[in-house]
């Protein structure tokens, strides 16, 4: 039975790809789902027919909800005949509940409604359901929409909403120029999960802060020198940070770990998730399985990959599960220190700001060196002061250090 995943908080149902009664196999597509991180597939388990469909289109489904019934022929017979729904099947996925109080939807169900457009096949734009009937509601043409940021340019319900930002409540008369409007945007499946879980984050986790400065030049001096060979592969500061994260980690356990209510549980893997954000303005973080064993080169074609992946709407939900630590980088964007959220049920996330040329006293008189801040969010139930600043110590080590060896071999 398809089944939406324990770890996901709820998962929105954007279009049944079967229709009741049609025979699927094992590993068919069965329905689209946009969850809190992605709009994804999800397949059959089993082969058999589709006998029972627990959610329409646009519906919610909460985590470890079955979202269908397939069952075999006879089990079909026996459906259609009278029997509750899933009382046939359950002799057959014993391991399975079926909702029964819940009453199957009718082929009828999942028809679209009158608002939603019915478009000429030939000329149909690629679109989810829950798309077509926002636009229809919104009184938006499918065809002025840009190219929509599912996979393969699908148009989803956000493209739709932020396409209907013409209209509003007019401020200006037309005498004034052009009116200016105010917009209400119906947030996305990814935002709705983000804005409650960064809300939680803040309201239940005792966040404390650690800042420190790490001389970045000769990394800086080392990855120019990369640049000059037109490696597709050379790392950046991005990626440098996360490396020196994944060996951290490793040096200071304590860090690589999450608080359960009564309990911490130590990660055995180090996986360093990477904050990317996307062109619609949501915020995916892909992560790095075992950071602490790779090595600059291979945790940069790796990040390159995975955001690639994310940007163009073809990322897996594997990609963005088991982070055990998140690094965040905006010092591209000229910001110097920033003090982000924890992502839980991690503990603890590092900043990455800008690097900034500064005049620094050495013993052979006074030297311009590249400096950069990072900026530790730190659990305080999981984790001491002593504990962040030994890690964030590490970090800089590794940075100022031990790049030479890996960098220049």
């Amino acid at each position: 039975m398809p089944r939406l995943s324990d770890t996901m908080e709820e998962g929105a149902i954007v279009s049944w790809l079967r229709e009741l009664g049609d025979a699927v196999k094992i590993g068919d597509e069965l329905v689209e789902i946009e969850t809190d991180k992605i709009t994804t597939t999800i397949v059959a388990e089993f082969g058999g027919v589709l006998l029972e469909i627990q959610f329409g289109e646009g519906d919610s489904a909460p985590p470890g909800a079955v979202l269908a019934v397939v069952g075999s022929e006879a089990d079909a017979e026996e459906f259609a005949s009278g029997h509750q729904p899933g009382a046939a099947v359950g002799a057959t996925w014993a391991a399975e509940e079926v909702d029964s109080s819940r009453p199957a939807l009718s082929p009828e169900a999942l028809q679209p409604s009158a608002s939603s457009p019915a478009p000429d096949a030939t000329t149909r734009v690629r679109a989810t359901p829950i798309a077509r009937k926002v636009a229809a509601d919104l009184g938006v043409d499918l065809d002025d929409v840009e190219q929509g940021s599912g996979p393969g340019g699908r148009i989803l319900r956000h493209d739709v909403e932020r396409s209907s930002q013409g209209s509003g409540n007019s401020r200006r008369s037309e005498q004034d120029g052009p009116a200016i409007s105010d917009v209400a945007y119906v947030l996305t499946q990814i935002q709705r999960v983000t804005a409650k879980r960064m809300a939680e984050s803040k309201r239940e986790i005792p966040h404390f802060y650690l800042s420190s400065d790490v001389d970045m030049t000769l990394a800086r001096r080392l990855l120019a020198a990369d640049n000059q060979t037109q490696s597709a592969s050379t790392p950046t500061i991005t990626d440098l940070a996360v490396w020196a994260c994944g060996l951290a980690l490793r040096q200071v356990p304590q860090v690589n770990a999450s608080f359960l209510g009564d309990s911490i549980m130590h990660h055995g893997a180090v996986n360093v998730g990477v904050a990317v954000a996307l062109d619609s303005g949501d915020l995916l973080v892909p992560v790095v399985a075992d950071a602490d064993r790779k090595s600059p080169d291979e945790i940069s074609s790796e990040i390159r990959s995975l955001a690639q992946k994310a940007r163009q709407g073809e990322i897996d939900l594997v990609d963005l599960e088991g982070g055990t630590f998140t690094v965040s980088n905006l010092g591209m964007f000229g910001i110097d220190e920033f003090h982000a959220i924890i992502s839980p049920p991690q503990s603890g996330i590092l900043g990455v700001g800008a690097i900034r040329k500064r005049l620094v006293l050495t013993g052979e008189g006074i030297e311009e060196h590249e400096v950069m801040r990072l900026s530790l969010s730190a659990d305080h139930r999981v984790f001491s002061g002593v504990t962040g600043a030994m890690f964030l110590r590490e970090v800089c080590l590794h940075l100022e250090e031990s790049v030479r060896s890996v960098l220049e071999t």
